[in-house]
Formats: C-alpha cells, sequence, structure tokens
C-alpha cells in the first residue's frame, strides 16, 4: 500500500515554530535588481525565470519561512488587458514552478492573491477569476494561499468563498487598513472574514499608522492566531528606522506571521529575521 501524503497543516506548523516570517513585495526588488524590467510583474513568470528565481532566493536568504507566488494581478482579466490571452494557467503554472524549485525542499510555498482590479465586472465574473487563479496555483502546489492588498472586506469574502469552493488548500486573508484605526470594528471584521471560510486572517497596515501596536495586542486578544503584513513608509533600498523599531516590538508580542507589504524587499525580512534571532535565542 502506498503511503499517503500528510495534509499540509500551518496550524500544526505554527504549533512548531512561531512566529514565521512571510517574504516582501516583489515589486521593489525586481526594481532594484533588475531596473529595466517593466510591469506587469506576472510577465518574468515566462520570460524572465531566472529574474524570478533570484528574488525568490533573495527573501529564502533573508529568512523568509513562507514565500509567495509572484502571481499579484496574474488573473484572467488582466492578463487579457495586456495582450496575454489564454495565458493565465502558463503564467501561474509557471510561478508556482519556478518558487518550488527556489524552495528545494524549504519553507512554504504560497499561492499569492490580490484583488481584481479591472472595473466594472460582476461580482460573479470576479469570483470566477478567484476560483480559477486558485485552481492553477492549487494544482501545482501551492501549500496554501495568501490574499493580500484587499481593502473592501466584501471583496476579501468574495475571494475567500470563490478560492474555498476551488480547492482545499488553506487560506491567509489579510485586510488591508489605512488611517487611523477603529480597532473594534476591525476585529470585528476580521472575525467576519474567518466566518466566510478563512482559515487565518490578519492585515496589512502602513508601519506608521497610529495605535497600530493597540491594535496587534487587541487582535492577538480576541483572535489567537494573527498575521501583519508591513507597508514601508517610503520607497528606497534601505529599511527605515521605524520600521525596524515597529518589526521588533511586534516580534515581541505573540504574533503568529509577520511579513513584508508595500515597499519593502529581502533587507526588511532579514532585519526581522535579525530581530527574531535576537528575541528567541
Amino acid at each position: 500500500m502506498s503511503a499517503t501524503k500528510p495534509h499540509f497543516s500551518l496550524l500544526k506548523i505554527l504549533e512548531r515554530q512561531a512566529p514565521l516570517l512571510m517574504d516582501g513585495d516583489k515589486q521593489t526588488v525586481f526594481q532594484q535588481f533588475y531596473p529595466d524590467l517593466v510591469p506587469p510583474w506576472w510577465k518574468a513568470n515566462l520570460e524572465q525565470h531566472d529574474a524570478v528565481l533570484r528574488i525568490h532566493q533573495s527573501y529564502l536568504e533573508a529568512g523568509a519561512t513562507i514565500l509567495r507566488t509572484n502571481t499579484e494581478g496574474a488573473n484572467r482579466f488582466e492578463l487579457e488587458a495586456t495582450g496575454f490571452i489564454n495565458r493565465e494557467e502558463a503564467v501561474n503554472n509557471s510561478a508556482m514552478a519556478l518558487l518550488k524549485q527556489s524552495l528545494g525542499f524549504q519553507g512554504i510555498s504560497a499561492g499569492s492573491i490580490i484583488p481584481v482590479r479591472k472595473e466594472g465586472l460582476s461580482a460573479e465574473a470576479r469570483a470566477f477569476a478567484y476560483g480559477q487563479q486558485a485552481i492553477y496555483l492549487s494544482d501545482t502546489g501551492a501549500g496554501l494561499f495568501v490574499l493580500s492588498e484587499f481593502s473592501d472586506d466584501a471583496e476579501l469574502c468574495l475571494a475567500i468563498g470563490a478560492i474555498r469552493r476551488s480547492s482545499q488548500k488553506e487560506v491567509l486573508a489579510h485586510l488591508r487598513v489605512q488611517g487611523r484605526p477603529d480597532i473594534l470594528k476591525i476585529v470585528a471584521t476580521l472575525q467576519h472574514v474567518y466566518q466566510e471560510g478563512a482559515h487565518f486572517t490578519g492585515i496589512q497596515v502602513p508601519v506608521d499608522m497610529p495605535d497600530l501596536m493597540e491594535l496587534v495586542d487587541n487582535m492577538i486578544e480576541e483572535l489567537g492566531i494573527v498575521s501583519l503584513l508591513l507597508d514601508e513608509s517610503y520607497p528606497g533600498d534601505t529599511v527605515s528606522d521605524q520600521f525596524g523599531i515597529i518589526a521588533q516590538t511586534i516580534l515581541e508580542k505573540d504574533i503568529a506571521i509577520l511579513g513584508g507589504g508595500r515597499q519593502t524587499s529581502n533587507l526588511h525580512i532579514q532585519k526581522m529575521k535579525q530581530f527574531h534571532q535576537e528575541i528567541y535565542f
């Protein structure tokens, strides 16, 4: 009798080695490593394999355990708008293959999905796009799905529902929050997102958000397992002092997952890893 491959469980991994570090923004690293390349960045999955491999490797070497595919915006509508008709499967399959090649036997491979950005589409059409992308990423080896850049909780729930109908893989869903937070409302929204089918929830926030630590404390108390993606305050190839201070403070709390959001790079994850080692070892 052949052995059955064990089901992936992020919870079991977190029980052994929390907190986990997630990679950061690919656009930032593309622009640093390959200034001549132009967006959309998912084209590199077909045309610039070495570039994608190098970016994944830079995050792996920096200390990230969860790495996301280079598939932000790689849905049927964005591909068709840029002339890549009927290439959605190829783009997403190649993205996962490149991520798997970079990881080897290390790390966790996550399929990355962001909001459908084309305007005027029905909810049914957008849900179909999320579901199709999830199928391609799931079939080629995603351990889980990571959702980011969703500032509309209704759209986030739409995507979660479509993904859950298309795949049995776990979903880690982030709500993007800006400005001074309404802490109770955010926590209640994340509880609703969990009820709508997300296995794990979290937020994506600017590093200079007011009352961020109070929000994190409330999320941990009410939700338990929390993921956080930090957006850097300005673009560049360095880590701001504020980002370093906030990342270190968050790692001293019971955060489950910490990763990079907008305008972050492998250097930001490297800084997180440094703080992680100082705190836990």
